[in-house]
């Protein structure tokens, strides 16, 4: 099971399960769901792009194309510094602009989870800032 895979792989340094397992279990499984299990699903795997012939990597929780072809990119924010997430969404633009001049002007979507609408509404600034197409849902603490 690719959920149960990426919860044991972001908590195997701890003895016993902290109660954020439970909400990337809920989150992993309503988004699979939502999303008809996109076959090709895949955890913490790299998105590699270049900027000024720099090569980049950004290693988002999930991603995987929908059925046009469009890569997505899955975040899960577990109360992360603010300026770490700025330093995401950063990242997200120069994708962005990448992914829209390879792929003729297509926009990756970035899906992003957190606990509060207060994370919400910074979350949505910093992708409007960066240019960077992100749908933000709040999924509170279970």
């Amino acid at each position: 099971n690719d959920l149960y895979f990426f919860i044991s792989c972001k908590f195997s340094h701890r003895k016993t399960a902290p109660p954020i397992v439970r909400l990337c279990l809920t989150i992993g499984v309503q988004f699979r769901l939502n999303l008809f299990c996109p076959e090709d699903w895949q955890i913490e795997a790299p998105i590699r792009y270049k900027v000024d012939d720099k090569k980049r990597t950004i290693i988002p929780d999930v991603k995987y194309r929908d059925s046009d072809g469009i890569l997505n990119a899955v975040e899960i924010d577990r109360t992360q510094m603010m300026n770490v997430n700025s330093e995401k969404m950063n990242k997200y633009g120069e994708f962005t602009v990448y992914y829209k001049n390879k792929y003729n002007g297509k926009v990756p979507i970035l899906h992003f989870f957190t606990l509060t609408p207060f994370r919400q509404k910074t979350l949505e600034q910093f992708a409007v800032q960066q240019g960077v197409y992100a749908k933000v849902y709040v999924i509170p603490e279970v």
